[in-house]
């Protein structure tokens, strides 16, 4: 199994732009291929994440993998850090 790419996941409606802020989402898709397209074991990391008025946060995510439908995703625990 191969993971997505920064353009795959923006082909995902909306939810790197909506998400992450530009500079850390290849960062962010990495993490995802490397650690759960290959269901490796969950992992965390920090980013900046995006509120809906444009504001910037933040942030510290677990990456969960597990296999659903024979897809690989991910469970996101995501909190805003200081």
């Amino acid at each position: 199994m191969h993971g997505r790419t920064v353009d795959e996941w923006q082909n995902t409606p909306t939810f790197l732009n909506d998400f992450i802020v530009p500079e850390d989402q290849e960062m962010y898709a990495r993490n995802y291929r490397h650690h759960v397209a290959g269901l490796r074991h969950p992992i965390t990391f920090r980013f900046r994440g995006l509120r809906k008025d444009g504001s910037t946060f933040a942030a510290e995510t677990d990456m969960i993998p597990l296999c659903w439908h024979g897809h690989p995703v991910a469970y996101h625990f995501v909190r805003e850090i200081s």
